[in-house]
């Protein structure tokens, strides 16, 4: 039994059958009003006038893009369905003046009048070139009597000019076609003639042929549809209140955790976030602020093979989003793509997906081309195309998203969690992180082996159930439906200024001055998933949504060890005797080689390692050592310096300098040829003739650590080294001070060159 009344022009899908399934007939006939949108089956007695409008009905069929055929041809149509790319514009001319320049005859030409010899030419107006045009519309012209034997001489004068362009649709698949696996999908190319944005909608239409004999459908306008086919039934709202109301977060963090994914353990956590993203809504309002985007944004991120996919292709399953792969996105585009040959602007599968959710997997194989336009449309939630092809659309999308570190393992190569993220191909720029809401780590460590497979399965199809279709109330919700209370809207505020001084720092700025707004988002969705309406058709946002709101973001900042972060790499000035302990800790625990050579030529463990002379074990744990004091931190490129480490760095090249010389007295004649026994011995002070010249000697520490550097350039054979490769290790951890340091070696005596052909070794000389 088919409901026989329904409203286009109230956004309201007609005709679902009692089960609750969509057009769940192939065809049905149907009479409607152009006008408003009246429908009702034909079946009844039949209406000339529209009962709303008071026009004139017409009659109609609805069927599926998948059920087309040439029987159709001649029918008016509706149907359920997307369109999913776009050409360019065109226009053609209906309605002109002809004027024969020779009799001075007039004649007009109405190509939108009711007569069966006028459609045929404008229809073959869609496929012909301009030069063309004046002769296919000179065929219904007159041929009488003119002053030249060859008949009349048409000047045509266009009035009126019909816009379109061509496209390409899809049947739109909902809810439960998807999960009755009734999916099937076929696209068709059409030609559109209402100028509209609208993407989705139910579509006035009718079967044409092309000149090569395909079949085209030219749809004269689009109705638009919200996602949901009509209001819930009073059964399933039940349901809903059953499951949801009156409970805590908590206790929807246990009924989710056997709805979604019920193989997936450990992971309450994320489902909850993955159900909060469901659950937003597309915008709100706040007065003072305006219009506000709703729609959350979560990435999962982590260790492979966590269950991080498994979550997200279950709402696909379910029917309730559309889902992409990064590594397919070149191909089908997550945004958009161009057809160069056919000019035809094919929309992905977020702007398709607009009021509804997408979940993406692997978000860190989309290519460089399509992750710059995914940023784009974070930011403006609607993409323009200026480019072969001209277009636009929403994306009001709530995206679901998973992606994979560079590195394989959280435990092993990143001290901090958070550090993971910005070592990922999608938020290489921190600025990338603003977009998001919520960030869920997955480790692989998280849930044991055994957790993993030993559970006990529960029976959750009510609960199920409950769930799709509170999802279907919260989409529905328009922007006056959703009423954040004035004292829930203060305290996000007041606890806005605590989060934001425990999270917030500019290196990971997941935590920023917008981040107010993710909050109020996650506690519209707390409101929404606890069911929270007087009324069935407002949502309400209390305090005590908050308060659920801001434990659960906290929770989440937490398990990405913000605050850690925070206070070791944010910024604060140094006092001149904290850079000076840490450049004697760095001296002490011989860390200073590596740390001059990370500032001075950034890299990943091996490259350092090889540089070095040295294992990756033994940087590797220096390297630790150095980022457990902010010096450094390891990105993309591997491992570089910290604003902290460079004001580190160059204090220790003034101790350095300062440490070249250090001035003593000379008193006496005897303790002047004292001090120069000890620096210039006997057999050495041919080389050292000099000393008498100089007032300084080399501090105690910069010898040892010369001596030190000299001990590792030696060659394998004997105990000299080469020169150019003594002045580079010194470069390496004196930098521009090398040079001095060098010159004043010679000086003192303890280096001694030798020469062997064009080669030049030292010998050190205590």
């Amino acid at each position: 039994m088919l409901s026989s009344r329904s409203s286009i022009g109230d956004v309201k899908m007609p005709l679902i059958s009692e089960d609750g399934s969509l057009f769940s007939k192939p065809m049905v006939n149907l009479t409607f009003c152009e006008k408003c949108g009246y429908l009702a089956l034909s079946s009844e007695e039949q209406l000339a006038i529209c009962p709303n409008c008071k026009a004139l009905t017409k009659g109609g069929v609805f069927t599926r893009i998948r059920d087309l055929s040439g029987n159709l041809i001649g029918k008016r149509l509706l149907l359920k369905a997307r369109i999913t790319g776009e050409g360019e514009r065109k226009s053609i001319p209906i309605e002109l003046m002809a004027k024969c320049d020779i009799c001075n005859i007039e004649a007009k030409v109405n190509l939108r009048a009711e007569d069966p010899t006028v459609k045929p030419v404008l229809e073959n107006l869609f496929f012909t070139k301009k030069r063309n045009v004046d002769d296919i519309i000179a065929s219904l012209l007159p041929r009488g009597f003119c002053k030249a034997k060859e008949g009349h001489r048409w000047m045509m004068t266009p009035r009126v000019f019909l816009d379109f362009r061509f496209v390409k649709v899809q049947d739109f698949i909902g809810f439960e076609e998807t999960q009755e696996r009734e999916s099937e999908s076929r696209s068709i190319t059409g030609i559109l003639l209402d100028q509209t944005d609208v993407k989705t909608g139910l579509l006035d239409a009718e079967v044409i042929l092309a000149p090569d004999n395909t079949i085209i459908l030219l749809i004269h306008r689009v109705y638009p549809l919200e996602f949901s086919e009509e209001e819930l039934s009073s059964e399933a709202l039940e349901k809903i209140e059953k499951t949801f109301k009156g409970k805590s977060l908590s206790e929807i963090e246990v009924i989710l955790d056997r709805v979604i994914a019920q193989p997936i353990r450990g992971r309450s956590k994320a489902k909850l976030a993955a159900a909060l993203t469901a659950c937003s809504v597309r915008w709100f309002r706040i007065s003072e602020y305006g219009v506000i985007p709703g729609c959350i944004r979560c990435c999962f991120f982590g260790d492979h093979r966590t269950g991080k996919g498994e979550i997200l292709r279950w709402f696909w399953r379910k029917g309730g989003a559309g889902h992409a792969v990064g590594e397919t996105a070149a191909r089908t585009g997550l945004v958009y793509s161009i057809d160069p040959d056919l000019k035809i602007l094919s929309w992905g599968v977020l702007p398709l997906n607009d009021g509804r959710m997408v979940v993406i997997e692997g978000l860190h194989s989309l290519p460089s081309e399509e992750m710059s336009r995914f940023r784009e449309l974070l930011v403006q939630q609607r993409v323009e195309v200026h480019r072969v092809v001209k277009g636009a659309a929403w994306c009001r999308t709530r995206i679901l998203a998973d992606m994979n570190p560079n590195e394989p393992s959280f435990t092993s190569n990143y001290p901090y969690t958070c550090l993971a993220l910005l070592d990922s191909k999608p938020f290489y720029n921190p600025i990338d992180l603003t977009r998001w809401d919520l960030f869920i780590p997955f480790k692989a460590e998280d849930v044991p082996i055994d957790e993993m497979y030993n559970f006990e399965f529960k029976d959750a199809s009510e609960e199920t159930e409950a769930f799709i279709n509170l999802i279907k109330w919260v989409w529905l919700r328009k922007t006056e439906q959703i009423v954040v209370r004035k004292e829930a809207l203060e305290k996000a505020k007041r606890f806005f200024k605590e989060i934001a001084d425990n999270y917030m720092f500019n290196q990971i700025p997941i935590v920023h001055n917008a981040s107010l707004w993710s909050i109020v988002r996650i506690a519209i969705a707390v409101a929404a998933l606890e069911y929270n309406t007087p009324d069935g058709e407002r949502l309400i946002v209390e305090e005590k949504h908050v308060d659920e709101a801001l434990d659960f973001y906290r929770d989440c900042l937490n398990d990405l060890e913000l605050s850690e972060v925070k206070a070791i790499y944010e910024e604060k000035p140094l006092r001149e005797e904290e850079v000076e302990k840490m450049v004697e800790k760095l001296e002490e625990e011989d860390l200073l080689q590596l740390f001059h050579e990370i500032i001075n030529h950034p890299g990943d463990l091996s490259e350092l390692a090889g540089r070095l002379e040295t294992s990756e074990s033994t940087v590797k744990r220096k390297a630790g050592e150095l980022k457990r004091l902010g010096l450094i931190v390891r990105g993309r490129k591997g491992y570089k310096a910290t604003k902290r480490g460079i004001i580190v760095f160059k204090f220790s090249l003034r101790k350095v300098k300062n440490e070249l010389f250090e001035p003593f007295e000379l008193t006496s004649g005897e303790a002047r040829k004292k001090s120069e026994e000890e620096i210039n011995p006997p057999e050495n002070r041919g080389q050292r003739a000099q000393i008498a010249q100089t007032s300084a000697k080399l501090s105690p520490s910069l010898i040892e650590r010369c001596r030190s550097i000299y001990e590792s350039s030696k060659l394998e054979s004997g105990d000299l080294s080469e020169e150019s490769i003594f002045l580079s290790k010194l470069k390496d951890v004196f930098s521009t001070e090398a040079e001095a340091v060098y010159s004043s070696l010679q000086r003192k005596g303890y280096i001694v060159k030798y020469s062997k052909g064009e080669a030049v070794y030292l010998r050190w000389v205590d």
